[in-house]
């Protein structure tokens, strides 16, 4: 008799469960849906500002099911107003699975051009962590690129790793590998010395004690190989502020050795018979060549 009520009571169980499981699914998914876009927007520009110290804009904002979001021509930017990237699409689908762990967790995937890239962003009390991977991005989708001394167009592929503890500064890596890139121009000192055609481009950035370690943004060309490292010696906010410790190495080639004009320019940098050594420092946003 007694088998037959534990039976009995463990079918009840797994029934109330089998309806109670799907009615806080399709509750939370009303819930939602109840909740207004503009307080969605808002919290995701705080957290942005607060937590990575971005900010964006956007053209268009909706709900994606279940529980998810859907961005169009969206536009990053420093908090300073530097643009750093334009996205056609972003999508973020949040798990609610993962609040039973302490935290939320939001896998992300958008479009750029005709590349993209996805990942996840997990927030907890204690801050966030963010990884993506980038594949075929358009270079004219990072603005950022076009206050630089480098003028490149082309694609890159590109893997982001970053992590922030409460008010602390972001810390992480970023690695680059570009293909597909057509010839440009690295301007020192006003002048522009021609690239030639690319054959290689790439870069390691390394974040760490409110710092960034610059261990390598090079380009390898047909008339002219560069290589920029050294540190970004404090990220502040808004970043073009940051001040920077850099060396811009340069290894004229083919028919830029025979132009001594352009050369001659960097006379002061020479340090052996084809390799100059340029000191830049200043801040991002307004770097100087130091003699």
């Amino acid at each position: 008799m007694r088998r037959r009520e534990n039976r009995s009571t463990l079918k009840t169980s797994v029934i109330a469960a089998a309806l109670i499981i799907p009615g806080l699914f399709l509750l939370c998914v009303v819930a939602f849906y109840l909740v207004p876009d503009e307080l969605i927007e808002g919290w995701l520009k705080e957290a942005a500002a607060r937590k990575a110290g971005v900010a964006f804009t956007r053209k268009s904002f909706s709900k994606a099911f279940p529980f998810g979001i859907e961005l169009r021509a969206v536009e990053i930017a420093g908090n300073g107003g530097t643009r750093l990237l334009l996205l056609d699409r972003v999508r973020a689908r949040v798990n609610p699975l993962s609040l039973f762990a302490g935290r939320l967790t939001a896998y992300i995937d958008g479009d750029a051009g005709d590349g993209g890239f996805t990942g996840y962003a997990i927030l907890r009390p204690s801050g966030v962590a963010v990884a993506t991977e980038a594949k075929g991005v358009d270079l004219r989708y990072l603005p950022v690129l076009t206050r630089s001394s480098v003028k490149i167009n082309g694609l890159l592929d590109a893997r982001v790793s970053l992590n922030r503890v409460g008010a602390g500064c972001l810390e992480g890596t970023i690695s680059i590998n570009g293909f597909r890139i057509e010839s440009g121009e690295v301007m020192v000192m006003g002048f522009p010395l021609p690239l030639g055609s690319i054959e290689s481009a790439g870069g390691q950035v390394e974040l760490k004690g409110c710092k960034a370690l610059i261990e390598g943004l090079w380009i390898e060309g047909k008339d002219l190989s560069a290589r920029l490292k050294g540190e970004i010696t404090a990220i502040k906010t808004p970043l073009a502020q940051s001040p920077v410790e850099l060396t811009l190495e340069i290894i004229p080639k083919h028919g830029l050795v025979n132009k001594e004009f352009m050369l001659s320019l960097l006379s002061d940098f020479r340090k052996s018979a084809n390799f100059y050594s340029i000191p830049v420092r200043g801040t991002i946003g307004a770097p100087v060549f130091v003699r």
